[in-house]
């Protein structure tokens, strides 16, 4: 494995940070009462920071480094709460 520069560090770890922001803005305010323009910033925030640890999966995994799986657990961690829903209280329960 390469020896990686403190810098690169610092920018993965700002990655996978951002990530995990990124998905927690998208939580929430799923349910749409902050407003729609901070909703589509949120949204927008979401997609770039999915993009920006897709990039950093797909960086480290070709250094050879093995951090590709702590990118990807984000990347995972990140989809997850997007589309998960965690609020059973809105639905109906089943009978």
């Amino acid at each position: 494995m390469m020896q990686l520069h403190s810098t690169a560090i610092w920018g993965f770890a700002v990655i996978q940070i951002l990530g995990w922001v990124g998905g927690l803005l998208v939580r929430c305010h799923a349910r749409g009462k902050c407003g729609r323009r901070r909703q589509s910033a949120c949204h927008a925030f979401f997609m770039l920071a999915l993009l920006a640890v897709g990039i950093a999966t797909s960086i480290t995994l070709f250094v050879g480094a093995n951090w590709w799986l702590l990118s990807a657990a984000t990347m995972a961690g990140m989809i997850l709460l997007a589309i998960c829903d965690f609020d059973r209280s809105s639905r109906p329960a089943m009978t």
